[in-house]
């Protein structure tokens, strides 16, 4: 069974100014953010501070490292997934879909 994860609230905010986030090759723009954005994977709900980017219909959310050390994910390359640990201690394992 494949699991996908849903945000099931949020609230949107302008920041003052612009929020500028530059990987190798390329530059990204946001005034925006999601403050506690409340994200459900299997069953599970997992609060999440997110910045709005313009990324095309690839990325849904980003999630960044220090959210990932506090719920100790575990990134595999093969078989292509990364598990996710609820702070109640369950796990949940996502996977990447057989077309990317």
């Amino acid at each position: 069974m494949r699991v996908l994860p849903r945000i099931i609230s949020f609230q949107l905010w302008s920041l003052g100014g612009d929020f500028i986030l530059v990987p190798p090759g390329i530059t990204h723009e946001s005034n925006q953010i999601v403050s506690q954005a409340r994200i459900e994977i299997a069953g599970l709900e997992f609060l999440a501070n997110l910045i709005v980017l313009k990324l095309g219909n690839d990325v849904d959310v980003i999630l960044g490292m220090k959210w990932m050390v506090k719920h100790q994910c575990v990134i595999r390359c093969v078989p292509r997934s990364v598990e996710i640990r609820h702070l109640s201690g369950k796990s949940v394992t996502l996977y990447a879909s057989q077309s990317q």
